[in-house]
């Protein structure tokens, strides 16, 4: 275990910050970090850049996807609208390089 660590803390040493901290997400065996990092994983993995991935998520967690049954169940459409048009103003702040 301490092996693991030392690893860890010399990557970030080198490598700076990890996706998760720059989108606000603290680490922990919970429902709402384990569902956002999921749905940065998600982001993450599209063709867009990480920088845009990173501020749709934080603009998903601002409009209050924090859970799955947050985003999914107790969101209204209007909510969702509010969500897709918060990523498409992530977008729009950061243009994806033709």
């Amino acid at each position: 275990m301490a092996d693991n660590r030392k690893l860890v803390r010399k990557l970030l040493d080198q490598a700076g910050r990890t996706y998760a901290s720059e989108a606000g997400i603290r680490l922990a065996d919970t429902p709402s970090p384990l569902y956002r990092l999921l749905v940065l994983s998600v982001l993450l993995s599209t063709r867009i850049r990480a920088d845009i991935a990173v501020a749709a998520s934080r603009e998903l967690t601002k409009a209050g996807c924090t859970t799955a049954s947050k985003a999914w169940s107790e969101n209204t459409g209007r909510t969702m609208a509010a969500n897709l048009h918060a990523v498409a103003s992530a977008l729009t702040a950061n243009p994806i390089p033709a």
